[in-house]
């Protein structure tokens, strides 16, 4: 039994591996094709609605509705709201002041993103006539043209849209440079997913949903006590046959945290949440999986299953290591030892493709910043089951956002198609 199990794990591992490998080798040899419509191209520009969930951070506010004002599209067919939640600082007053409506959610109990979305659409939205909803984090700045693009996206047929999210504050720390370098890899991925014809991982920020989606999904986006909803909107896509499209075209550049205390909350919650939804999702996409649904079944090991990859790569690293040392003497598990070999060789592998695939360069001082990286991934896996059932429902602490002067806001201009088959 024990060595049908470590089998079983390295099957695991191997699957996990394919999952990140064939996208990438996609990424790196094919064109991503030109989504045909599925219906003809409508003349009706849609009306949209911008949301933005805010806790605390009143300063960001006006840099966010500046750039949503100098957009191309028709005023007279955007609103922005943005979603109070819980603040206990002057973030509603500020964007009463810049003209923008605010939605006030005051829960003690539930704090999470997911609750306060799901409160906005059931008692407002839902009442209340547009044809889409755009979803960007309080610190998200987009260019000009970045509604226009949401709009093409939905009169193609569209259901849920996810944007390239790219790096606002790249260079400000050490763990910032190794935050946006996994956003590259992130955007690599993101790209063979879409060459292959698989749906994207949803990040939150830059996520568009059609009014008919929203009714499909029965107007709420994530269970009550989840703090995941990109990665629970995901799986319910899925389960209800709702096709989701990366948009290479739009684009919107985010912050990445600064310091250790906000990136170790940050993946800590993510942790949390995917324990917490692998455990009430993964009956009701194995069925649909069993009844033939091929996606889904991949949706099982690349969303609701797939744990961080740094830390597999990690873990696996030791562990090959050990084994390494032990099969000298004992000769039983020399197999086990080869296989880890392999797997951990493949893995390594991966990251050195992604690396020039997405043009990384690491100099030595960034290092630093990745030993620092992947003992806080390790630390809040470990954290992470604690985290998911003893404080559900608390487990948003929103990462501080404060507005920065002399943002490299020039990464919005051309598409990501183009710049990334620049650099391949």
């Amino acid at each position: 039994m024990k060595t049908g199990l470590v089998w079983l794990i390295y099957g695991y591992y191997f699957i996990e591996l394919l999952i990140y490998w064939v996208p990438l080798l996609a990424a790196r040899w094919a064109r991503p094709p030109v989504p045909s419509p599925k219906f003809k191209t409508s003349d009706k520009k849609p009306s949209l609605l911008v949301v933005s969930p805010c806790r605390n951070s009143g300063e960001c506010i006006p840099g966010l509705v500046e750039c949503l004002r100098k957009q191309t599209y028709p005023t007279a067919l955007v609103r922005v709201l943005v979603l109070a939640d819980n603040c206990s600082d002057n973030s509603a007053d500020v964007a009463r002041s810049l003209g923008v409506e605010v939605y006030e959610r005051k829960n003690s109990t539930i704090k999470t993103k997911g609750a306060a979305l799901n409160e906005l659409l059931d008692r407002r939205l839902r009442h209340e006539t547009f044809d889409a909803i755009t979803i960007l984090d309080i610190d998200s700045r987009v260019g000009s043209e970045f509604l226009e693009q949401v709009s093409t996206s939905i009169r193609q047929g569209s259901e849920v849209t996810q944007a390239v999210l790219m790096t606002k504050n790249p260079q400000e720390s050490d763990l910032t440079r190794i935050g946006d370098a996994a956003q590259a890899i992130t955007r690599v991925h993101q790209v063979g997913r879409r060459i292959l014809g698989l749906p994207p991982c949803l990040q939150g920020s830059g996520l568009t949903i059609t009014r008919s989606t929203l009714n499909r999904l029965k107007w709420f986006l994530a269970t009550k006590d989840h703090t995941s909803d990109d990665v629970e909107i995901n799986i319910r896509c899925l389960l209800n046959n709702i096709s989701i499209l990366y948009a290479l075209d739009q684009h919107v550049v985010i912050d990445v945290p600064i310091h250790v205390n906000s990136l170790r909350s940050q993946k800590r919650r993510w942790s949390a949440s995917s324990i917490v939804l692998a455990w009430v999702y993964f009956w009701p996409m194995l069925r649909k999986a069993l009844k033939g649904d091929w996606y889904t079944l991949e949706g099982i090991f690349s969303v609701l299953l797939s744990p961080p990859f740094s830390v597999v790569f990690v873990i696996g690293s030791l562990t090959a290591f050990l084994l390494g040392i032990f099969s000298f003497e004992h000769v039983s598990i020399q197999s086990w030892a080869l296989t880890n070999l392999f797997l951990s060789g493949l893995h390594g592998l991966y990251y050195v493709t992604a690396f020039r695939t997405a043009r990384i360069h690491l100099s030595w001082k960034d290092y630093k910043g990745l030993m620092v990286f992947l003992g806080l991934r390790i630390l809040t896996v470990c954290e992470a089951p604690f985290r998911a059932f003893l404080t559900r429902g608390e487990l948003w602490i929103p990462m501080e956002h404060k507005e920065r002067s002399g943002t490299n806001l020039q990464k919005l201009k051309g598409t990501e198609e183009a710049e990334y088959h620049e650099r391949v």
